[in-house]
């Protein structure tokens, strides 16, 4: 509920083109997927996925668990002996309850039955292999799953016409553990080629994408990790919620006021003649040798659709705001000014960019209350304020609440600087910062990588076809216990 992402005081709030391909992408998975619809689930602990695999589970015909946390399910149900790898004691307890209500919910779980193994977390130790019936050695940790489980969650892909995957199913980073994850991978963009939809839920498997170049061979590849996680646990995001209601329900299982995928987009806002406020996700790498030298601009690039869709249509001043590191609520340029992002800007949109350097204030707002047609301003670091994020850290350490009347006027100083307020930051949504809520704005819009997002989600765990199949990997149970708790609810099967 960040004060840059709530929007108050702004009359119009729209999702830009980021946040509303967002929407969209988790909308196709979240209402009337094609089914079987299938859940693969990955990552380290069973209790930090609880709520997603609650949630998955009343959605998906099928739901496979792998990664780290499959050992704590093997553990749990096999008396499986798993050496030194990753067990999480607080996932353990809540193992059986996942199982009791995929077995009520009729959804299969698929677990790995072979493993990779290495004396050390490195490429560097004794290579071995393992079963479940034959357990993994004192000594020994499982890094990876192995030829036969591949197998079976090749089968589970490929008869699934709708899957969401989060998590990988080993540490793919390593050459030597990496095939769970690039044989899992080839299986997705081949069902994709064929037809089905997949999305693939942000954070590591995002990553992974990356690494095997598929970014553009699977449906959907979410931009917001965190976001994307607690949108398929069944949260509601502050930055989407902030969001005004579209007029008419895009998917009939969002028709209702307040619906997290039920939003008013971009396209959907006249904002010829306005200012319009956009909340984008400019927090970019920078070269350690360099600090003024932006290493990736995908992040920027990404934002271009929204940025130029306003322009193209007579706005007349888009005014940009993000976060860009940890400041803590500190004042901290030399280190986190988005100054450099504003020159990349420039080169990008072929126009100026005015940068100020600040993010509210009477100069701010003076800057942006009649500024010539057509403009682009981009505002200083709103985490430079601790009434951002509603919290911050001061420089000798203490931890601190911003008060609520200092967070009121950051949001209402935010408000005065546009007439229409644009979330295009799904990386932040299921945060309820300041600048994502966009309060005080009566209309709020998604822009389209956000509409993307949950219109892909809205697929996958919304009616999808079945069987559905969930993959899950990571290395503790206890970390996913909510995401296979929800997504029991809506699988067919389940690969851990």
């Amino acid at each position: 509920g960040h004060s840059s992402m709530v929007g108050e005081g702004f009359p119009v709030r729209a999702s830009g083109f980021l946040v509303a391909k967002e929407l969209n992408a988790f909308a196709k998975v979240l209402d009337k997927p094609a089914r079987p619809v299938l859940a693969i689930l990955g990552g380290a602990k069973v209790s930090d996925k609880i709520l997603l695999i609650d949630n998955l589970l009343d959605k998906v015909d099928k739901m496979i668990i792998g990664g780290g946390m499959a050992f704590t399910f093997q553990k749990v149900l096999k008396g499986m002996d798993i050496g030194g790898s990753l067990y999480d004691d607080a996932g353990a307890k809540i193992v059986p309850d996942i199982m009791k209500k995929a077995t009520e919910k009729g959804v299969e779980i698929v677990l790995p039955v072979d493993f990779i193994t290495s004396s050390k977390f490195g490429e560097d130790g004794e290579m071995g292999t393992a079963t479940v019936e034959g357990g993994i050695p004192e000594g020994f940790m499982g890094l990876d799953c192995g030829p036969e489980t591949i197998k079976l969650n090749a089968e589970a892909i490929k008869a699934s016409k709708t899957i969401i995957w989060n998590g990988p199913m080993g540490v793919f980073e390593m050459k030597s553990f990496e095939a769970g994850t690039k044989k899992m991978m080839d299986e997705i963009v081949a069902v994709t080629a064929a037809g089905a939809t997949t999305v693939i839920g942000g954070g590591d498997t995002a990553t992974a994408c990356k690494v095997y170049k598929t970014e553009d061979k699977v449906s959907h590849v979410s931009t917001g990790g965190g976001a994307s996680l607690e949108l398929l646990e069944g949260k509601v995001l502050p930055g989407i919620a902030a969001l005004s209601d579209a007029s008419v329900a895009m998917f009939a299982a969002t028709a209702e006021k307040g619906s997290s995928l039920n939003k008013l987009q971009l396209q959907d806002v006249d904002v010829k003649g306005k200012r319009v406020f956009i909340r984008v996700d400019f927090n970019v790498p920078f070269d350690k040798q360099d600090p003024t030298k932006i290493t990736n601009l995908a992040r920027v690039q990404g934002a271009l659709p929204t940025i130029q869709y306003c322009l193209d249509n007579g706005a007349k001043s888009v005014v940009l705001a993000s976060h860009l590191g940890r400041p803590n609520g500190n004042k901290m340029p030399e280190k986190f000014s988005l100054a450099p992002v504003a020159k990349a800007l420039e080169g990008l949109i072929n126009k100026p960019v005015t940068f100020l350097k600040d993010t509210v204030g009477a100069e701010t707002e003076a800057a942006c209350a009649n500024p010539a047609d057509g403009s682009v301003i981009l505002l200083e670091n709103v985490r430079f304020y601790a009434e951002e994020e509603g919290k911050g850290v001061k420089p000798d350490g203490e931890k601190f609440k911003a008060s609520a009347e200092d967070v009121a006027a950051f949001r209402g100083s935010l408000a005065k600087l546009a007439d229409v307020y644009v979330c295009d930051a799904f990386g932040t949504a299921h945060r309820g910062h300041s600048s994502m809520v966009g309060e005080g704005f009566p209309v709020r819009a998604s822009g389209f990588l956000v509409a993307k997002e949950l219109n892909a989600f809205a697929k996958v765990l919304d009616k999808p076809a079945r069987p559905v199949l969930a993959i899950l990997g990571g290395a503790k149970v206890s970390d996913k216990i909510l995401l296979i708790d929800n997504l029991l609810d809506k699988v067919d099967k389940m690969i851990i």
